[in-house]
């Protein structure tokens, strides 16, 4: 499995002293924000953004804690459960704002994206700057397993009461479950920062609004750069999905494509 990494800007402009929040959209099974303490040793990124490889972390979901196994896995990762609380002590975090739902959602041909605004509202409160990132060609790694309609009903109604995502895939040779992946040249393409400087003095809604509008715009335009640069999956599709928050009435969100 090749990994690349691909940046908008120059890494030194990535530099700052308030920190990033890492929002890596288009997920799978592979868990990106977790190799970035990895990727800042191995590939020097920690000196160059000028950020301790040790303030590096992950959030994630709080149920990634209850399995055993995967949750001492999580934690030798450097993953933190993703509430404000402990949120408000990392400086540099990485996060999947699709979570389980983008998960069990994609499909060969479309690149599938869903936004809650959590993930927006953690940053703010903490001050950080907000770095779009895409997965290009992550949700390859491995491919869905067929199943009726009715069993991808039950898989989304399980991860939206109770926030349990259960996956049906197959991995290499076309194995069901088969947790090697498929060959493939994964890139991890970091976007433009949105900074924390252009919401200063709005309320947090109307933050969370322009941030939001402005985080869509870029995960399209970082798109299409990884497709030009990449000069493949030219005839895959990118769809965005804003979902309800809980507090919100629960239905379907709006879709950009």
């Amino acid at each position: 499995m090749d990994r690349k990494l691909h940046f908008s800007m120059d890494l030194k402009d990535y530099r700052n002293k308030r920190g990033h929040c890492w929002a890596f959209c288009c997920h799978h099974l592979l868990f990106p924000a977790f190799a970035m303490p990895f990727y800042a040793e191995r590939e020097g990124l920690s000196e160059q953004m000028g950020v301790d490889v040790d303030d590096i972390f992950a959030v994630s979901a709080k149920i990634l804690f209850f399995v055993p196994v995967l949750r001492e896995l999580v934690l030798t990762l450097g993953g933190r459960i993703a509430s404000l609380a402990v949120v408000e002590k990392l400086k540099v975090f990485g996060l999947v704002p699709g979570g389980v739902h983008e998960m069990i959602s994609q499909q060969p041909g479309v690149d599938r994206i869903f936004l809650r605004t959590g993930f927006l509202r953690m940053a703010l409160r903490k001050k950080l700057d907000l770095v779009p990132c895409y997965m290009f060609d992550e949700c390859s790694a491995y491919k869905p397993l067929k199943v009726p309609d009715w069993v991808t009903a039950v898989q989304l109604w399980l991860n939206r009461t109770f926030g349990v995502g259960i996956c049906l895939w197959k991995g290499r040779w076309g194995v069901p479950f088969n947790l090697i992946p498929n060959k493939g040249r994964y890139v991890h393409g970091f976007g433009r920062i949105l900074k924390f400087d252009e919401v200063r003095g709005m309320s947090e809604d109307e933050a969370v609004q322009f941030w939001l509008e402005k985080f869509v715009e870029e995960e399209k335009r970082l798109f299409l750069e990884l497709q030009k640069v990449e000069k493949r999956r030219l005839d895959v599709t990118l769809e965005i999905t804003i979902l309800k928050t809980r507090f919100q009435r629960s239905g379907g969100g709006k879709k950009h494509s």
